[in-house]
Protein backbone atom coordinates (compact mmCIF):
# COMPACT_ATOMS: atom_id res chain seq x y z
CA UNK A 1 0.00 0.00 0.00
CA UNK A 2 2.89 2.48 0.70
CA UNK A 3 4.54 1.40 -2.78
CA UNK A 4 1.28 2.03 -4.53
CA UNK A 5 0.86 5.40 -2.85
CA UNK A 6 4.94 6.34 -2.95
CA UNK A 7 4.50 5.44 -6.78
CA UNK A 8 1.75 7.80 -7.29
CA UNK A 9 3.29 10.73 -5.50
CA UNK A 10 6.56 10.25 -7.64
CA UNK A 11 4.03 10.54 -10.97
CA UNK A 12 2.64 13.37 -9.54
CA UNK A 13 5.83 15.17 -8.65
CA UNK A 14 7.13 14.34 -11.87
CA UNK A 15 4.52 16.09 -14.14
CA UNK A 16 4.29 18.90 -11.62
CA UNK A 17 7.87 19.07 -12.62
CA UNK A 18 7.55 18.81 -16.59
CA UNK A 19 4.57 21.24 -16.32
CA UNK A 20 6.84 23.38 -13.98
CA UNK A 21 9.40 23.51 -16.84
CA UNK A 22 7.07 24.00 -19.60
CA UNK A 23 5.79 27.41 -17.94
CA UNK A 24 8.87 28.29 -17.18
CA UNK A 25 10.14 27.96 -21.13
CA UNK A 26 7.22 29.39 -22.30
CA UNK A 27 7.46 32.91 -20.01
CA UNK A 28 11.42 32.85 -21.58
CA UNK A 29 10.14 32.18 -24.91
CA UNK A 30 7.23 35.36 -24.62
CA UNK A 31 9.93 37.24 -22.58
CA UNK A 32 12.58 37.08 -25.90
CA UNK A 33 9.78 37.86 -27.85
CA UNK A 34 8.55 41.24 -26.28
CA UNK A 35 12.00 41.92 -25.41
CA UNK A 36 12.18 41.96 -29.42
CA UNK A 37 9.11 44.12 -29.61
CA UNK A 38 10.63 46.57 -27.49
CA UNK A 39 13.53 47.15 -29.19
CA UNK A 40 11.92 47.31 -32.47
CA UNK A 41 9.26 50.14 -31.19
CA UNK A 42 12.16 52.46 -29.71
CA UNK A 43 13.71 52.42 -33.01
CA UNK A 44 10.62 53.43 -34.91
CA UNK A 45 10.10 55.88 -31.56
CA UNK A 46 13.54 57.22 -32.12
CA UNK A 47 12.77 57.47 -35.84
CA UNK A 48 9.46 59.53 -35.50
CA UNK A 49 11.36 61.83 -32.61
CA UNK A 50 13.60 62.57 -35.90
CA UNK A 51 10.97 63.33 -38.14
CA UNK A 52 9.17 65.76 -35.88
CA UNK A 53 12.83 67.31 -35.13
CA UNK A 54 13.42 67.58 -38.84
CA UNK A 55 9.83 69.06 -39.50
CA UNK A 56 9.72 71.50 -37.25
CA UNK A 57 12.74 73.01 -38.06
CA UNK A 58 11.32 73.31 -41.87
CA UNK A 59 8.49 74.34 -40.42
CA UNK A 60 10.82 77.44 -38.78
CA UNK A 61 13.21 77.74 -41.88
CA UNK A 62 9.67 79.22 -43.77
CA UNK A 63 9.25 81.86 -40.58
CA UNK A 64 9.91 84.87 -42.57
CA UNK A 65 7.08 83.43 -45.00
CA UNK A 66 3.58 85.60 -44.59
CA UNK A 67 1.39 82.03 -44.58
CA UNK A 68 -0.60 82.75 -41.55
CA UNK A 69 -0.76 79.29 -40.72
CA UNK A 70 3.51 79.16 -40.41
CA UNK A 71 3.07 82.63 -38.30
CA UNK A 72 0.54 80.86 -36.08
CA UNK A 73 2.52 77.63 -35.24
CA UNK A 74 5.52 79.61 -34.16
CA UNK A 75 3.97 82.02 -31.75
CA UNK A 76 1.92 78.96 -30.53
CA UNK A 77 5.58 76.96 -29.76
CA UNK A 78 8.04 79.99 -28.64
Amino acid sequence: RKRVMREKNRIAATKYRNKTKEGISELQEAEAQLSKKNSILRAHVECLRNEILSLKTEVLRHGTCDSPLITEYIIKTA
